[in-house]
């Protein structure tokens, strides 16, 4: 969810629990810069997917809230020392860091200033004591009328494209307005920061960040967004974030129990829940919508991903511009012919080694191998002497998998997942096409779920910017139903609440 998106619903909750004796509850969406975006519209009968057993009654199986399961990395080094040595160097393996111990990439010693356009100034100092951050506004003579400082805590990122920091209150998190881009080796605002309006040091970090970047946040059940002492049990991505909790597979193993251990190897699951595995984090869309009951902590290897979210992209091709301009990684593998002709043989493991990554002067002829595993008997149809010239040099994603522009004002570029058989500058207007939920296999939703998340998709449309009162109807179509059948589930309340006060009544708010 946006940061203004939040804080209207966060108003709007505060109306309802006035009156309705409801708690605080937020939507659990990506903390990301406001998008414009077409309504979502009703999911055609030939989409509903193909059917399972009673769908429209299938509850989501709840999940344990206890970490007592998770064991942290290091349990699994003494087993697997070459793969725990080789992941070490992985992006992942740096995520999130306490900012003190974090890989040193920032520039601390000569360029620790910078001043964007308006009368605000922004300066980092490292000293013994830790890193701090100032912004110092000052007046048309350059006098200081403040200096404020505040003692950043973490540092999120791995640092090969740049690093954001977060901030801890007492278990609260809270995102620096202050970043560091690696490219260009400098410091600057963060993402989506506008030099005369933003939060400064108060954008919260929400635990749908945290699930994604950090380890093992050491959540707060029932407080949505606090995290308990220490605020995390692992800092950075782990092995358990993929294979699933390790204290039962470390069981099974010393007891000799091999038939019973449940961790989990992505490469032996089906596709769709091999591919979630990833999808749980890379999968942006549109929106996320969490399932009933469901937090973004409660993902398990092994599960679907719509067990956990529904992810609502466009639905005219792959949900993207011919350019890639609008999708994720994902969404563009997806829609690959490679992807949907290999019947789920193909898929992120095919190409990614999730455990490392390759030099940078090994990428070329570690990804054109990776190619030739299905395509040896139909190589490059270019001439030897073309296909190892300038500037392909025998690179098979210089062609077929070049960068895009990416949405993310950090991320500056993505290699395009569509793997085009012949390149491709076509745009194509992305503004149309209905919103659908995302899913690698098609599969029964119930209805009750699509209907609710719909109808918070519709909500979060139209909060805006701009802001769209009109979606509000559709939306409240959708919920009063919903509302009669659950009245236990707060955030109908709240995405109720949201509607008034988009359309201006207060009072219904109160109700």
């Amino acid at each position: 969810m946006t940061a203004r998106r939040l804080q209207a619903v966060c108003l709007a909750t505060t109306l309802i629990a006035g009156a309705a004796s409801v708690a605080l509850w937020q939507f659990n969406r990506r903390d990301d810069a406001p998008r414009a975006g077409q309504p979502p519209k009703d999911v055609s009968a030939e989409n509903r997917l193909i059917e399972e057993p009673s769908p429209s009654h299938r509850p989501v199986t709840p999940v344990d809230p206890s970490i007592a399961d998770y064991v942290g990395s290091a349990a699994c080094r003494d087993c697997h020392p070459e793969i725990w040595e080789k992941y070490q160097a992985h992006p992942m393996a740096h995520s999130f860091a306490k900012v003190t111990a974090a890989t040193p990439i920032e520039d601390y010693a000569k360029q620790t200033e910078f001043a964007p356009p308006g009368n605000r100034r922004y300066r980092v100092e490292r000293t013994a004591e830790g890193v701090r951050h100032h912004e110092v506004m000052v007046d048309r003579l350059g006098e200081v009328i403040y200096d404020q400082s505040v003692h950043v805590d973490y540092a999120l990122g791995s640092g090969k494209r740049g690093r954001g920091y977060v901030i801890d209150r007492d278990g609260l998190m809270f995102k620096s307005s202050i970043s560091w881009h690696s490219e260009e080796r400098e410091w600057t605002l963060s993402p989506d920061y506008q030099p005369d309006y933003h939060k400064r040091f108060e954008r919260r970090v929400t635990g749908g960040c945290l699930a994604c970047h950090a380890g093992l946040p050491n959540i707060v059940h029932g407080e949505p967004d606090r995290f308990g002492q220490p605020p995390f049990l692992e800092d950075s991505i782990g092995c358990e974030r993929c294979h699933g909790p390790g204290r039962k597979h470390l069981a099974a193993r010393e007891s000799g129990d091999i038939a019973n251990d449940p961790i989990v190897n992505p490469a032996h699951l089906e596709v769709d829940r091999r591919e979630a595995v990833c999808a749980q984090c890379h999968l942006h869309g549109e929106s996320r919508v969490l399932r009933t009951g469901r937090t973004a902590h409660d993902f398990r290897p092994g599960e679907r991903l719509e067990d956990n979210w529904l992810v609502f992209v466009k639905s005219h091709g792959a949900g993207l511009t011919r350019s890639g301009r609008a999708a994720s990684q994902v969404e563009h593998m997806a829609s690959s012919v490679c992807f949907e002709r290999s019947a789920g043989r193909m898929g992120c493991i095919s190409c990614h080694d999730p455990h490392s990554i390759p030099a940078e002067s090994d990428k070329s002829e570690f990804f054109r191998q990776r190619c030739l595993k299905c395509h040896a008997d139909r190589g490059c149809s270019l001439p030897p002497s073309e296909r190892e010239a300038a500037p392909h040099f025998d690179n098979c994603t210089k062609c077929h998998m070049p960068s895009v522009p990416s949405t993310n004002v950090l991320h500056r570029s993505i290699a395009d997942h569509r793997i085009l058989r012949w390149p491709s500058n076509d745009e194509e207007d992305q503004s149309g096409g209905e919103s659908r939920v995302f899913q690698f296999v098609e599969r029964s939703i119930p209805e009750s779920e699509l209907d609710r998340a719909r109808a918070f998709q519709l909500i979060s449309d139209a909060l805006g910017p701009p802001v769209r009162p009109e979606l509000v109807r559709e939306a409240n179509r959708l919920l009063m139903p919903l509302i009669v059948a659950s009245p236990d589930d707060p955030e109908l309340f709240v995405a109720l609440g949201n509607g008034c006060q988009i359309q201006n009544q207060p009072k219904e708010a109160e109700r």
